[in-house]
């Protein structure tokens, strides 16, 4: 959901009214709320009876899709297991966000340092996402590099945390779980870059600093106490797989 305040916008017109779908030109938009559309049909189809006790190949295939690790159903048949992935592979999904969204980053700071433009290859799947500039939110600068700063220090916290916090059990994901990760993270960039009308113009700290409004900081605050939140979860949840002597015990 998007509401745009500037007349003439694909949010908020002249005329009072407010737009809740995403605009027309962002297939962006479209894809997320093409994903909670499914997301929401999984949970109303599990939600109508207990599939655990029904035998068909399609109750079968849809639990496999939504279930991972020890959530999985008791014996699966060996067609099922093909599409089986290592779930301590999650830091794939980490690592590819630490990359593609740091190049962003850095893109956005190189912008705003010095004016420059996003290389040719950057605009065009940007464009390919929004097709509608005039959609996009213009002086979000400072909401831009926040977001994005964000998004990056979350993704090396978690990629650090797969790597040498977390212990891993034998535990699975299915194939369509591990591209939809792949896909999601992929997409968050590009999300917060699909809002922002870029002006690749010279910022100044001022002028940064005059875009800052209190939800800037109430979120950044949230952000940290979330990430210390989840940090101490995972330490709690990784020590309760190990013994005295800090050998993993998985099961």
């Amino acid at each position: 959901m998007r509401i745009c305040g500037h007349p003439g916008s694909a949010g908020l017109h002249s005329t009072g009214t407010m737009q809740l779908l995403p605009g027309t030109g962002s297939l962006v938009a479209a894809l997320w709320l093409l994903l909670d559309v499914l997301f929401l049909g999984a949970l109303f189809l599990h939600l109508l009876g207990d599939w655990s006790r029904r035998r068909s190949v399609l109750c079968g295939v849809f639990q496999d899709l939504i279930r991972y690790g020890k959530t999985k159903l008791g014996t699966r048949p060996a067609w099922l297991r093909c599409c089986d992935l290592p779930k301590r592979w999650f830091w794939h999904f980490y690592f590819l966000s630490v990359t593609w969204n740091g190049v962003l980053l850095g893109l956005v700071v190189r912008s705003l340092l010095l004016g420059v433009h996003f290389p040719q290859w950057i605009q065009q799947i940007l464009h390919f996402f929004h097709k509608d500039p005039e959609q996009k939110t213009s002086d979000g600068e400072l909401s831009t590099l926040l977001a994005l700063s964000l998004l990056w220090i979350h993704s090396l916290r978690r990629l650090l945390e797969c790597l040498y916090v977390s212990v891993y059990s034998a535990g699975v994901i299915h194939l369509a779980q591990y591209g939809l990760g792949i896909v999601y993270y992929f997409l968050l960039g590009i999300t917060v870059l699909d809002h922002t009308q870029m002006d690749y113009r010279k910022v100044t700290v001022q002028e940064l600093l005059l875009q800052l409004h209190w939800y800037h900081i109430f979120g950044f605050l949230l952000y940290i106490w979330a990430s210390f939140h989840q940090s101490r979860c995972h330490m709690i949840l990784a020590n309760l797989r190990k013994d005295k002597s800090d050998i993993n015990l998985c099961i």
